[in-house]
């Protein structure tokens, strides 16, 4: 198993993340909470799981009477359709074990999970699965309820819970309470309540109706802390939400990141080439009696006046001047530059241009301060070349540079 991070979007602009090891473990006691752009820090490059707010996510059992969870996706939308005010072709569904025809379904706004993947993956996190906050929990023997950071979060089930604001922790406590009441077999042979604080515990606790409180045969258990320290690291999600629409799709964008560089030099290889080619099946043309009569007519176009002694090697004197020189110099200095900029994922190159007359490579490039382009100088100097920053600016967050390079 790889490394992976923990992500949580818990207010506007605000996040919070944990790293895991790939030995499934928490790396260190601590947990991160910043902007976006301090997320990206962390994130950029790595492997994310995103934690949906689960007071956005709703779960419910649905008896679906079949045995193949392969129609699952085809047949739970219509059957809890009646029950949400959402289109269910607005919605993203996952699903639990299928048991006696019983399956337990969550689902959330397509729109919304598919715009906090698009957050991360703007700054650069590959995100290959979405989990919901409380589905993760550690319900231990029974149940686990916590309070924390102004919301409450209970899990009752393997795939079972919800979440809410801390306000109405009391009202969804106690309905949960009377949804098995006289149901001893889904009883919970133990609660736990976790809070921050004691007085936190405490407030949580008179939650809980007499008839549990009393019960002789329900464990009551107590601890403090927050959300990171209940949750319980697996191999894989309780419930992914990447799914129908939302599944991964092949990285074509970053494809292209890694093979931009080398993809413009084999460009202007290719054109080069086929310019070569062209004038050569061209002077193979003119063998042709037609194309004699067109040499002459086509020779007036560029000298309009003087005698027409030997066109072909008239011609061939003008078009010797402006030829370039050797067009391997371009892909020679392409070839220089590439590895420099493809090694370093935060430089990004905005335009390109070769110059014959001065054989030199001129291109823009954007970074994230003017030290990391002042270093791309000094490694394309390193490996042999001339290179020198004729100009920069910087716009916001943006550093720009023209950088000409050439061989000597």
């Amino acid at each position: 198993m790889a490394e992976r991070i923990l992500v949580r979007k818990i207010a506007v602009g605000l996040w919070q993340w944990r790293h895991v090891s790939p030995q499934n473990q928490w790396q260190g006691d601590s947990f991160y909470t910043g902007d976006i752009n301090l997320l990206a820090e962390s994130v950029a490059g790595k492997t994310c799981w995103l934690v949906l707010d689960g007071r956005e996510v709703v779960t419910q059992r649905v008896d679906v009477g079949v045995k193949d969870r392969k129609v699952l996706s085809k047949l739970v939308p219509f059957q809890v359709e009646e029950t949400v005010v959402t289109p269910v072709d607005e919605l993203v569904f996952a699903y639990g074990p299928l048991i006696d025809g019983d399956v337990d379904a969550s689902y959330a706004r397509e729109d919304e999970v598919a715009e906090l993947i698009a957050e991360l993956e703007d700054i650069g996190a590959e995100v290959p699965s979405v989990i919901c906050d409380y589905m993760e929990l550690d319900q231990g023997e029974g149940w686990v309820l916590l309070l924390d950071d102004n919301s409450l979060y209970v899990k009752y089930g393997a795939c079972s819970g919800f979440s809410c604001d801390a306000v109405n922790a009391e009202l969804f406590i106690l309905a949960l309470c009377e949804s098995v009441k006289d149901d001893a077999e889904n009883l919970p042979a133990a609660i736990q309540l976790v809070a921050e604080t004691e007085d936190a515990i405490a407030q949580l606790r008179t939650c809980l109706p007499d008839y549990i409180e009393n019960a002789e045969n329900i464990n009551i258990y107590e601890q403090e802390g927050g959300y990171w320290d209940v949750v319980k690291l697996q191999a894989n999600p309780v419930l992914e939400y990447r799914s129908g629409n939302l599944a991964r799709k092949l990285p074509f964008a970053q494809w292209w990141n890694d093979w931009k560089v080398p993809a413009i030099a084999a460009s202007v290889a290719f054109v080069l080439a086929v310019g070569t080619t062209w004038g050569e099946l061209h002077q193979a043309k003119k063998a042709s009696q037609q194309l004699f009569a067109e040499r002459d007519a086509i020779f007036r176009q560029v000298v309009s006046s003087g005698s027409i002694s030997d066109p072909v090697r008239q011609l061939k004197a003008k078009l010797g001047k402006q030829e370039a020189t050797d067009p391997s110099n371009v892909v020679y200095l392409v070839s220089k530059v590439a590895p420099q900029i493809r090694g370093n994922a935060d430089l990004n190159v905005t335009s390109f241009r070769y110059t014959q007359n001065t054989s030199s490579l001129q291109f823009n490039v954007e970074a994230k301060d003017f030290a990391m382009l002042e270093a791309l100088r000094g490694k394309i100097a390193e490996s042999g070349l001339v290179a020198e920053i004729k100009s920069s600016r910087v716009s916001g967050d943006i550093h720009q540079a023209q950088i000409r390079v050439t061989d000597s």
